[in-house]
């Protein structure tokens, strides 16, 4: 018979100015229903924002913390599935912390990361996609992650559209169609309209960390098009929004007067702990963080790790720009923790250039 308790998510929201510093902060609570099937533990979530929400506030240390008044004795750690919506997912583990309060630490299935980082992809449609230098661009694309499905190849994995333009889309799929074959493909609107399309494979990825094929809409069908004419509409007036770590004021500002007159909504932090406390509340809003290696609290390098290893958050974009020594720098850059690093001591164009790229805006000039 499975026995119930109540288990509440410990959330890390930033210090108030009133509160000195290093004392703790008790912030808002999230309670979750935790029913135990023999030694399984069993916690339900409405909806994978919910979810998601809480799992930013544990980027900080790669694991969710409970603190639960149980009924039940459990030795640790214990098995642990989470339902989350209709869906449901193992957790690698339930491990019990401390046995004065029962704090336990629930670390995600491999499965769930990836449904997470899924997540963060649909908060993230309408960021221009960077192509690399040198490729022709025939129309502006748009990073988006509408579900997606070839209907005459029914068991295909990761099926996605991570990207459309007006003239197709690439879609992340293992294992991949032959190039040149022609494919009807069925999708799914934001709107909750579904289309069936003709495409053809013009592109085909079969390593890599995205294996995808590109397809082409082939001949004229006037739904298609209505309906990526007002999608890509609607990409085209998405606001990116930068987070800019600094504990300097002037590079900061500076940043800053650069990205907004691009269009561009910018949130800074004076220091690395609260850049993190700004990022895990804004983590599926952030197209890019600007960040300091240098800084009081939590340093950029711990601040890289926090996100990328402990967080497993891959996908968001991390550009450090730094006053530190080349040799430190050369340093960082072998560790591949950051996206792209930028010296304090060169002119600040190659930053500016390379933000407006990535961001999909043209740069300013700086003289």
């Amino acid at each position: 018979m499975a026995s119930k308790s109540v288990a509440t998510f410990i959330s890390r929201p930033s210090p108030t100015p009133a509160q000195p510093r290093g004392l703790p902060v008790e912030g808002p609570r999230a309670v979750l229903p935790l029913s135990f099937d023999d030694e399984v533990a069993i916690g339900r979530f409405d909806d994978m924002e919910t979810f998601a929400r809480l799992w930013a506030h544990a980027i900080t240390d790669g694991a969710l913390k409970l603190e639960a008044p149980l009924e039940k004795h459990l030795e640790s750690p214990v098995g642990c599935t989470l339902l989350i919506g209709d869906d449901r997912f193992p957790a690698q583990r339930l491990k019990i912390l401390d046995d004065t309060r029962t704090v336990v630490e629930l670390l995600p299935s491999p499965a769930l990361l990836t449904c997470i980082a899924r997540h963060a992809k649909e908060h993230h449609a309408g960021r221009p996609v960077h192509q690399p230098s040198g490729i022709a661009r025939k129309s502006e694309r748009f990073e988006t992650a509408l579900d997606v499905q070839f209907t005459d190849v029914p068991h295909l994995a990761e099926r996605y559209a991570a990207d459309i333009s007006h003239g197709g889309m690439f879609v992340a799929c293992t294992p991949q169609p032959e190039l040149h074959r022609h494919l009807p493909l069925r999708m799914t609107l934001p709107t909750g309209d579904k289309l069936e399309v003709p495409v053809v494979v013009v592109h085909r990825i079969t390593t890599g960390p995205a294996p995808g094929v590109g397809v082409q809409f082939v001949g004229s069908n006037e739904p298609l098009l209505h309906a990526i004419e007002s999608l890509l509409a609607k990409y085209e007036l998405r606001r990116p929004r930068v987070l800019v770590i600094d504990d300097e004021a002037i590079w900061r500002s500076t940043i800053t007067k650069v990205l907004e007159p691009m269009g561009v909504d910018v949130v800074t932090a004076k220091d690395g702990r609260e850049g993190l406390n700004t990022l895990t509340d804004l983590l599926f809003e952030l197209d890019l963080v600007v960040l300091d290696l240098h800084m009081p609290y939590i340093d950029g390098r711990g601040l890289l790790e926090r996100v990328r290893r402990h967080g497993n958050e891959t996908g968001l974009r991390l550009f450090l720009f730094s006053a530190a020594s080349p040799d430190e720098l050369r340093a960082l850059g072998e560790e591949s923790l950051a996206n792209a690093i930028f010296s304090k001591l060169d002119p600040i164009d190659s930053l500016v250039q390379r933000l407006a790229l990535e961001l999909g805006r043209p740069a300013p000039s700086l003289r």
